[in-house]
């Protein structure tokens, strides 16, 4: 199971990755999401990995921060008062 969504990860970021430009940085935001969970939440790599892939389904692969059809913000959508702590940290 661990190698399944290692790879679903790693599919998101390489299907990401190929809609970027051909001199953009080789980290892809998935990849460095992944990386900033592990360091900052001492988690493991496929902990993680399927954080970084669902908040890449709420957003479109990364793209949209805004939900559409509805009021949430940034990468997990947010809505009420995570919203408007989400701002206040912003």
């Amino acid at each position: 199971m661990r190698t399944l969504i290692l790879a679903l990860a790693a599919t998101a970021a390489l299907t990401f990755g190929s809609q970027a430009q051909a001199e953009a940085t080789p980290d892809t935001i998935p990849e460095v999401l992944i990386e900033d969970l592990q360091q900052m939440l001492d988690l493991e790599d496929f902990q993680a990995a399927a954080i970084a892939g669902n908040l890449a389904q709420e957003t479109g692969k990364f793209t949209m921060l805004h939900q559409i059809g509805g009021s949430g913000l940034g990468y997990s959508q947010w809505t009420g008062s995570r919203k408007k702590l989400f701002r206040k940290f912003a």
